[in-house]
């Protein structure tokens, strides 16, 4: 279903120039009226608004649409940027001592200095399948770890074939992913790599004989004496696989040594490392690096990484005493005690977030957000600052975004910190 909010021509309206404020007086030909579109997801199960609000939060424009709409709204005046809102309603399971229940969900994403003509696009995720992996010359298995599981050892059934040194077994992954192994076997000590790039295209066989030893890249020298955990990816043929993550133990401080393949089967790697941190029981990173590494070893640089977050009723104000980030994505999110829950995720600069008034929202779902945002609830807000190696903008990153160009905030070289308190 196609939406449209149409907007008017300013050269249709020449004769009102002096009265309308959408046109510039004697440059009626430049005149923009703003228009963004935004595809919805599927995960509505009822009705879904997309919004347009100006600085004080008030609704400029909206459009009532369903699930997996494409929604096209525009205004009558000109405006270069505009903070545009899509609002679905959709159900939660929780399991409650055991007894799993659903609670209707208000997911919410808010995008300040939206630029005229934005295009929010929705990603389509390939379903798990399950694939067959046949690899041979194998007499003996030791060890199989398919690091995509995150666990010391592969979890399914493994089927050796001594008749003709065949092993096989299945993993369930989506097909546009690439698959990477360990494998221990013929009474060899050094685990063997077995990738393969891009499941749907391959054919997941392989000869353990010809398959390379993997290695030790290097160090990585932790900023701090804290305990930090790892992701290292390899990128073969633009797809990612997991490669390597700390098993035992979990944590690492320090300094460690990332396990990968000094080959040129591995177009290059991707490396996260985080530092975990709690909040009644919720999981965030304090701190995290993002990047694609040109080398090993590698020396991660300590940063200030305070943030001081305000509220005033809904005005809120977000600044960082040192080290100004490119972007503030805040979450302001509930999924404690009794339903509706809300979950709502606002994309910003700093100068926009240093003073926010939250958007109304449509008037028909006004009455729930007064319920969602008042008092008496264990609502929570996570405020993320993201900062790029890069010389991006906040537009880029918007693209990016809006894109969903997942590889673009660690191909730019990501450092963010993070915090969740009370809101």
């Amino acid at each position: 279903m196609k939406l449209s909010l149409r907007p008017i021509p300013c050269l249709a309206l020449a004769l009102t120039l002096s009265i309308w404020p959408g046109c510039r007086d004697g440059d009626s030909t430049s005149c923009e009226p703003y228009s963004a579109s935004w595809q919805l997801s599927a995960t509505a199960t009822d009705l879904a608004w997309v919004f347009i609000s100006d600085e004080d939060g008030q609704l400029v424009a909206e459009q009532s649409a369903e699930a997996q709409d494409d929604v096209d709204i525009s205004t009558e005046e000109c405006a270069d940027a505009h903070t545009l809102s899509a609002l679905t309603i959709g159900s939660a399971t929780v399991n409650d001592g055991g007894n799993p229940r659903t609670e209707t969900l208000y997911r919410l994403t808010t995008v300040l200095g939206a630029p005229n003509g934005f295009d929010w696009d929705t990603l389509a995720l390939l379903p798990l399948q399950e694939w067959e992996v046949t690899i041979g010359n194998v007499t003996s298995v030791e060890r199989l770890v398919w690091p995509a599981e995150r666990r010391a050892t592969f979890q399914g059934d493994i089927i050796l074939d001594p008749a003709a040194d065949v092993l096989g077994f299945a993993i369930n992954a989506r097909g546009d992913e690439a698959a990477y192994f360990e494998l221990t076997a013929n009474s060899n000590v050094m685990p063997r790599a077995i990738i393969f790039p891009r499941i749907d295209s391959s054919t997941l066989s392989a000869d353990y004989s010809t398959a390379p030893s993997t290695s030790n890249l290097g160090a990585v020298n932790l900023p701090d004496n804290n305990d930090w955990q790892y992701s290292l990816y390899g990128l073969v043929d633009d797809a990612i696989a997991l490669m390597d993550y700390p098993r035992q133990p979990d944590l690492v401080n320090g300094s460690f040594n990332p396990t990968g393949l000094l080959s040129s089967r591995v177009d290059r790697y991707r490396l996260r490392v985080n530092r975990p941190a709690f909040y009644n029981g919720i999981a965030y990173d304090a701190l995290a690096y993002d990047f694609s590494p040109s080398g090993f070893p590698i020396n991660l640089t300590a940063i200030p990484s305070i943030i001081d977050y305000q509220r005033t009723d809904e005005e809120l104000s977000i600044t960082t005493p040192a080290n100004t980030p490119l972007v503030y994505e805040v979450r302001i999110f509930d999924y404690t005690g009794p339903g509706p829950w809300i979950d709502w995720t606002i994309y910003g600069t700093p100068e926009a977030l240093s003073s926010f008034l939250l958007p109304d929202w449509p008037g028909m779902v006004t009455a729930q957000r007064d319920q969602l945002l008042g008092a008496g609830r264990s609502t929570a807000i996570q405020i993320r600052a993201l900062q790029v190696q890069s010389n991006a903008s906040y537009i880029d990153f918007l693209d990016a975004l809006a894109s969903k160009n997942q590889q673009w905030l660690w191909e730019e070289g990501l450092i963010e910190w993070s915090t969740i308190t009370d809101y």
